[in-house]
């Protein structure tokens, strides 16, 4: 066998299946775990119980499938968004949107998932501005090490969510007043756990429709970055059905003083020291765990750094420092939140 051959067998591409990339393409990075990763877009329908759920909720999973013959590579951002309107918008961060285009996914495209045994769910949460998608890295390498993740993009909060009726809603504009912008993130956070709720209540028809009665709905965890995070704790304290939660670099909104029951996982920049994490830690000493990563900018959580390595943009130590990106690289951070998450998953979702 050429070793040129042998070599791509041994690869995740190769034992997966998926399509040989094209000549010079930038992809994310080779999921760790020895399951192969499938992805797949659907949309939780709008309810008519409050206005919060006036909306379709856009889901997107990442699930372990087997391994495939030339499989297609799921694309990177949901084709649904009109990416010229996208790049028009006025966003809290500007995402190199040209980098997501050109970046290649290790997820296989309209493949079932794999049956074959249970699987525990991550809720995933973005944050401010950014859409699920951009976290693609992570949630790719989570999927391979056995769970179902399920990225909600919360209408308002995330970048863009396309609606039914083809249009675009943007994150909500942030108020340039501090108490504005309190009580805007106040509100949104609010929905935001109601939405983790609903997709709770989805899970479990889902469960049959999708999933063949293969996901182990006695073990979800909830996750997400900044405001998201603070809804994956938040989500966790209020609703029985998540058994832990992790927040990535961000403070927690709503109530922080009364006890915090369930295990906790806060994964912090190299510029912690927020009150209200503060707060959550005193409150829940036997059942919190902090890891700081040292070097990590508050967006090195999502795959900000790795868009603008692939596109034709180009920035100085000092723009990346404002684009809140710090000096680690990002593949080595994976790592660190990998091994993190995963001991935290272990721990709280093991029988």
């Amino acid at each position: 066998m050429p070793e040129q051959l042998n070599t791509r067998l041994q690869s995740y591409d190769g034992r997966c299946g998926l399509e040989p990339l094209p000549k010079g393409a930038m992809a994310l990075p080779e999921p760790t775990g020895k399951h192969c990763v499938g992805k797949m877009r659907l949309r939780l329908a709008a309810g008519a119980a409050t206005p919060e759920q006036a909306q379709p909720l856009p889901l997107t999973l990442w699930h372990p499938v087997r391994p495939q013959v030339q499989a297609k590579r799921a694309g990177y951002l949901d084709p649904k968004l009109p990416l010229q309107l996208i790049a028009s918008l006025e966003r809290p961060w500007r995402v190199p949107l040209e980098g997501a285009l050109r970046i290649k996914t290790r997820a296989l495209a309209d493949v079932p998932p794999d049956l074959a045994q249970s699987w525990p769910v991550i809720l995933f949460s973005p944050g401010y501005g950014f859409n699920v998608d951009l976290y693609s890295s992570l949630l790719e390498e989570l999927a391979s090490h056995g769970f179902v993740v399920v990225g909600i993009d919360h209408p308002l909060v995330s970048m863009a969510v396309a609606t039914d009726d083809g249009s675009v809603i943007p994150a909500a504009e942030r108020p340039s007043s501090e108490a504005e912008q309190l009580s805007l993130f106040g509100w949104l956070h609010e929905g935001m756990v109601g939405n983790q709720a609903r997709v709770l209540d989805w899970l479990e028809s889902a469960n049959t429709s999708h999933f063949g009665g293969r996901l182990s709905l006695q073990k979800i965890a909830a996750l997400g970055h900044s405001i998201g995070g603070s809804a994956a704790l938040q989500g966790g304290r209020q609703d029985p059905r998540i058994k832990t939660s992790a927040i990535m670099d961000g403070r927690v909104w709503g109530e922080t003083r009364q006890p915090w029951p369930h295990p906790v996982l806060v994964l912090l920049s190299g510029d912690p020291a927020d009150p209200s994490l503060n707060e959550v830690a005193t409150l829940n000493p036997a059942h919190k765990s902090v890891d700081l990563l040292l070097g990590a900018g508050h967006n090195d959580f999502s795959d900000f750094r790795r868009l603008i390595q692939a596109s034709p943009m180009s920035a100085s130590a000092q723009e990346l420092a404002q684009m809140s990106l710090g000096t680690v690289d990002h593949g080595m951070l994976i790592g660190q939140m990998r091994s993190s998450l995963l001991r935290q998953l272990k721990q709280q979702l093991s029988p």
